[in-house]
């Protein structure tokens, strides 16, 4: 019974983080200057209470961004070329 629950809960966390994945690449269009077809999330999106996104890391045609979103449903999204730095200050 216990190793039911385990997997059912395990089941549902990986889930609930391949919907922040593809809710990260979705949000990401418009910022980046690649079709949504040509994104790709990097690692695992941060994420904040209530799972809410906050930061992640995209690649397309050849460039990394760094985005991060502020507030919850209808925060501002930004993401910025190639230095994680440059980034964490913008987020800030």
């Amino acid at each position: 019974m216990r190793r039911t629950i385990f997997c059912a809960a395990l089941s549902l966390s990986a889930c609930a983080m391949m919907s922040q994945r593809d809710y990260a690449r979705s949000i990401t269009v418009g910022h980046v200057g690649c079709p949504e077809r040509e994104i790709q999330v990097v690692g695992e999106p941060d994420v904040g209470p209530m799972e809410s996104l906050r930061s992640w890391e995209v690649s397309c045609r050849g460039n990394t961004y760094y985005c991060s979103k502020s507030g919850d449903f209808d925060g501002v999204v930004r993401c910025v070329k190639g230095d994680r730095q440059i980034a964490d200050d913008v987020a800030e």
